[in-house]
């Protein structure tokens, strides 16, 4: 197993730690699609100072917290997602996220949220396989954002990782605020 695979396992392993919240899939959609709107108006702001910077990370490594509960509550890996959301070519190289404009990929995230709130509705079971592509979708979105602010994905995850265990050691898992 490669470095990169250790640690996105490890990664949404993590998240079940931290994951306090109610009705599945619905939290995890809907917080989804608010971190990526967060992230995506950070992005329209040129970071003037460190804080700022450290705050698109910070942003990122919400939605990749997103992404990898909605993986588990499919049933997908987080790898697998992410390696779907990248492809390869023919000789196995992975490829860059696509710079499609971002505004394209909102369309497989909005057909998720629409599953979702079929289920709320009707009480019908989000499918692994009406999922999968708006996971795709919304995977190729951060890491499009990501590369355009300079972040790698994983220190996004890292430092996701490394913030939400300081606040469930200090007990403020829960709440608002992103500096609390």
């Amino acid at each position: 197993m490669t470095d990169t695979l250790l640690f996105m396992n490890e990664y949404q392993r993590f998240t079940d730690k931290t994951a306090q919240y109610p009705m599945g899939m619905v939290y995890v959609t809907l917080g989804m699609i608010g971190e990526l709107g967060e992230l995506r108006d950070k992005m329209n702001m040129e970071p003037a100072s460190k804080e700022e910077e450290e705050d698109l990370l910070y942003e990122a490594g919400d939605v990749f917290w997103y992404i990898a509960r909605a993986c588990q509550e499919m049933g997908f890996s987080l790898h697998y997602v992410i390696s779907a959301a990248q492809g390869a070519g023919d000789d196995g190289v992975t490829k860059p996220p696509s710079m499609m404009p971002i505004e394209n990929k909102w369309s497989e995230i909005c057909r998720l949220a629409e599953n979702v709130k079929k289920f709320v509705r009707d009480g019908k079971d989000v499918s692994p396989d009406s999922a999968f592509p708006a996971l795709v979708s919304a995977t190729k979105m951060v890491l499009s954002l990501c590369q355009i602010s300079n972040i790698h994905y994983l220190d996004a995850m890292s430092a996701n990782m490394k913030k939400l265990s300081s606040r469930l050691e200090r007990g403020v898992i829960k709440g608002s605020g992103d500096r609390r």
